[in-house]
């Protein structure tokens, strides 16, 4: 993957067609490399032989925790083990801080809290308060093909209504 707001940034120009897409020295005087256009993405090979890529295009990083998000939040002592064994490129003098917690890690190791229940009332008359919830993709599609539902529930008088789409 390949930013093209830090080319653009380091003052490279970026020249995207049809299907090809060409970038341009700072100067303007030569092609730093080419791609042709696959569907929806750009690929480029740099192994060809009009490749000239003088320019160092690989981002290192010692940092696990960096790591850790690359490949999917993968524990520290998983990742100890990747390093290990070399069973990813580039991995090599990595530094493992084992106290650290990120925030999505962090976020999906929260547990909510249930909400308390209620022994009174609190709506007297119907359509005072409705619940409403989106719910699918289903596994199975209903025998009228649709994956998706929406529920409302009258909170007065517990009357349902389930739409499918």
């Amino acid at each position: 993957m390949l930013s093209i707001a830090q080319f653009c940034d380091l003052g490279f120009e970026c020249i995207f067609g049809v299907d090809d897409v060409e970038i341009i020295s700072v100067d303007g005087s030569h092609s730093i490399f080419k791609g042709v256009r696959y569907e929806n993405l750009y690929l480029v090979d740099f192994n060809a032989s009009e490749a000239q890529v003088s320019t160092c295009l690989l981002t290192k990083s010692s940092m696990g925790w960096l790591w850790h998000r690359r490949l999917g939040h993968v524990g520290m002592k998983q990742l100890k083990n990747l390093a290990k064994h070399d069973l990813v490129r580039r991995l090599k003098d990595v530094t493992f801080e084992k106290d650290k917690l990120c925030n999505a890690c962090q976020a999906r190791k929260q547990v909510g809290n249930t909400h308390p229940k209620k022994s009174i009332m609190s709506t007297c008359k119907a359509f005072e308060l409705l619940h409403m919830d989106l719910f699918g993709p289903t596994t199975y599609t209903s025998i009228g093909g649709n994956k998706y539902g929406f529920v409302i529930v009258d909170d007065s008088t517990r009357y349902t209504w389930v739409f499918f789409q």
